[in-house]
């Protein structure tokens, strides 16, 4: 998935649908650049991008910075799997 909102890894709940929906997410570092600027971004990481969509198992959150740099943000996957985890113990066997 590819998206300018970089809000959604701030945003609890959109957040966990994007986890819980195997989503392999690409998110834009900077809302406010112009249509022209978020495709330069995207096609200057085009191989990063494609990299990591082959080599980092879903589901995940990869910040794209707008001069296309790439970094998959490991910290919300570990709490998203630390919740889910505590979440399971709660419900029990």
């Amino acid at each position: 998935m590819l998206s300018k909102d970089l809000a959604i890894a701030s945003n609890a709940l959109e957040r966990i649908t994007l986890f819980e929906s195997g989503a392999r997410a690409f998110l834009l570092s900077q809302q406010d650049l112009s249509g022209t600027a978020q495709v330069a971004a995207f096609l200057q990481a085009l191989r990063r991008i494609r990299n990591i969509a082959r080599s980092e198992p879903p589901p995940f959150i990869a910040r794209v910075s707008p001069s296309g740099e790439v970094k998959v943000l490991t910290e919300l996957k570990r709490a998203w799997k630390r919740s889910r985890r505590a979440s399971q113990k709660r419900r029990g066997p």
